[in-house]
């Protein structure tokens, strides 16, 4: 028993939670970081968001079992390995899906609404969707896109179309960057454990990196000098923010294309340190602007 529910905590991916931190954007750029009721609605989206995307891993690893125990970076997965049996696996899917779909609807109707579509749009993905180059990349974004929106629904405050964009276009620039590296470690066998990466060149996702890293740097400094931003802060200074924007950006890009450490790249976030200090330095900087 010991060891089925250390490989399901395995298998539920806990590590890649810090995803589901976007959620708490909204509650930050609305100032409500400080009223009790903000914050416990979005932490319980941010637990309903953790539960169900590590159903979704569960489901994700199930269908792919076979393959990925061809794969040299995957076959010691606890399912693809066999230490989980599919009754096992199917029971812990619909276990945190259930808890997940509970949760939120403790919030509002619309999160757990928001929640279905999540997991329903990832079923698609598992069965289909994930083959498609380009189109798989835009449905892992659009995961990102309803963490975002999701923030903004369980307080009741509306996230500028600006921000919204910036966040479809750093999810991508992550999805690129993850591909990019598979196409490096896996080499010509990369198409037999992907079948999207079938449709991408190193070239070409160079490119797409760099053309989704100008797009999302130019729609967060639009939405800085908005003036529906400026109008709700009350200052121009928040363009500022844009300076930690670009560098992090940058450091990204270096870390995929020089480094190639774009396997992981939620681990690589909170794992670099220029990364990290980055980002803790960007939230401080917007806080203290929106705040004075």
């Amino acid at each position: 028993m010991t060891h089925t529910f250390k490989n399901i905590l395995i298998s539920m991916r806990p590590q890649q939670w810090g995803k589901n931190l976007l959620v708490f954007a909204a509650l930050i750029f609305s100032k409500s970081y400080l009223e009790i009721d903000n914050i416990m609605a979005t932490l319980i989206t941010f637990i309903a968001f953790c539960l169900v995307s590590s159903s979704v891993y569960l489901m994700n690893d199930y269908f792919d079992r076979k393959r990925d125990s061809l794969n040299p970076l995957k076959k010691n997965r606890p399912i693809a390995s066999g230490k989980l049996n599919g009754k096992t696996v199917i029971t812990a899917i619909l276990i945190l899906l259930l808890l997940s779909i509970s949760l939120s609807f403790t919030v509002n109707a619309n999160i757990g609404i928001i929640i279905l579509i999540y997991f329903a749009v990832n079923i698609a993905y598992s069965l289909e969707l994930k083959k498609i180059a380009i189109l798989e990349a835009f449905v892992i974004a659009f995961g990102f896109l309803l963490r975002s929106y999701s923030g903004g629904e369980a307080i009741d405050v509306n996230i500028s179309s600006w921000l919204m964009l910036c966040t479809i276009f750093l999810a991508l620039i992550m999805t690129f960057g993850k591909r990019r590296h598979e196409l490096v470690s896996l080499g010509e066998k990369a198409g037999d454990n992907r079948i999207c990466l079938q449709g991408y060149t190193i070239e070409t996702l160079n490119m797409f990196i760099l053309i989704m890293s100008a797009a999302g740097l130019i729609t967060y400094s639009l939405y800085t000098i908005d003036k529906e931003t400026v109008s709700r802060y009350g200052t121009t200074h928040l363009i500022y923010s844009t300076i930690f924007v670009a560098y992090g950006i940058l450091r990204f890009i270096y870390l995929v294309i020089n480094e190639d450490k774009g396997g992981k790249p939620s681990k690589m976030i909170f794992s670099d340190k220029s990364l990290l200090l980055n980002g803790v330095l960007w939230i401080i900087f917007v806080i203290i602007v929106i705040s004075i």
